[in-house]
């Protein structure tokens, strides 16, 4: 049974959004909120509102106002088909889908924003929004909109509030991953990690040595074949211990994956089909499990620097 298959359940990050940030705004260490509409850092509180719709200037997609009905909300499409923009058009509003956060196609002074059909859905869905009057870059604290189908920020055009400062716990701005799908791009320290149109580059990390801030746990990149481990936000009041049932990525404790319930005698895959498994160091091999053995987590080739990770499984 495949590393893989054990990891299928991190798909569901798609369906995590904006809960990854605002999970980790705090009061201050050992605090939280989980308002999806106020987020705050250590003694205050900050709530946002949606940002009201600014003048644009530039044209991607060159709109004929004769093509346009004088119904406010009225939907069209651009003359090429593609693009996306919601932007004003005199009294009545136009709106475009869909836009692309790869290649930000939106008019001047707007972002392309990931967005969702319901609450609580994959982020399969994007369109451009008007950007923050005084947007924040990677590092600066930020704030997202009280909206379940729309990830709007105040970040700007090139990243995206889905961090964590490490001192206050305070939500923060990191990078978009930039390049392609095919071949995502991040800055050094962090690496993409791609759930549909939400494109985040996320700090690296070591689930052997607890390198993640308060409040974050290490988890893989990705939902098959991981390539790195990254920092994921996570209720860290609610995170199972090991061989305890787990429900998605950054579900367990520090040190454990959220694994097939079948590669340990101790969990039992009628209750759960995945359970908490811990990682082990291929160099000093040690497994807690019945007949445990301590096996690559990566295949290969492994990440050089995480060579040495592996996980304790039934052979």
């Amino acid at each position: 049974m495949s590393i893989a298959r054990s990891l299928v359940l991190l798909a569901c990050l798609a369906a995590c959004g904006p809960e990854v940030p605002m999970e980790t705004a705090s009061t201050g260490p050992g605090t939280s909120t989980t308002d999806p509409g106020t987020t705050t850092a250590p003694g205050t509180s900050t709530t946002t509102t949606s940002p009201s719709p600014t003048t644009t200037t530039g044209d991607p997609t060159t709109v004929d106002p004769s093509t346009v009905t004088t119904e406010p909300g009225n939907f069209i499409t651009p003359p090429d088909g593609g693009g996306g923009c919601i932007a004003p058009f005199g009294e009545y509003e136009v709106r475009c889908y869909q836009c692309d956060p790869w290649a930000q196609q939106c008019f001047a002074d707007q972002k392309c924003v990931p967005a969702r059909d319901i609450d609580d859905g994959p982020w399969t869905d994007s369109f451009c929004v008007p950007l923050d009057a005084e947007p924040a870059g990677p590092g600066e604290p930020c704030t997202i909109e009280s909206s379940p189908t729309s990830f709007i920020d105040t970040c700007d055009l090139h990243s995206i509030c889905f961090g964590v400062d490490p001192d206050t716990l305070a939500p923060v701005c990191v990078p978009l991953c930039s390049g392609s799908p095919d071949a995502p791009e991040c800055p050094d320290g962090s690496a993409c990690v791609i759930a549909d149109n939400l494109i985040p580059c996320l700090p690296t990390c070591d689930p052997l040595a607890s390198t993640c801030p308060m409040g974050q746990v290490c988890s893989p990149d990705s939902f098959f074949v991981p390539t790195n481990f990254v920092c994921f936000t996570a209720d860290v009041g609610a995170l199972k211990q090991q061989f305890e049932p787990c429900d998605g990525p950054s579900t367990c404790a520090a040190g454990l994956a959220c694994a097939d319930a079948g590669l340990a005698v101790e969990c039992d895959p009628q209750q759960s089909a995945t359970c908490c498994l811990p990682y082990c160091d291929l160099d000093q091999p040690t497994c807690p499990g019945v007949m445990q053995q301590c096996q690559p987590f990566f295949p290969d080739p492994p990440p050089p620097e995480l060579a040495h990770v592996g996980l304790c499984r039934l052979p």
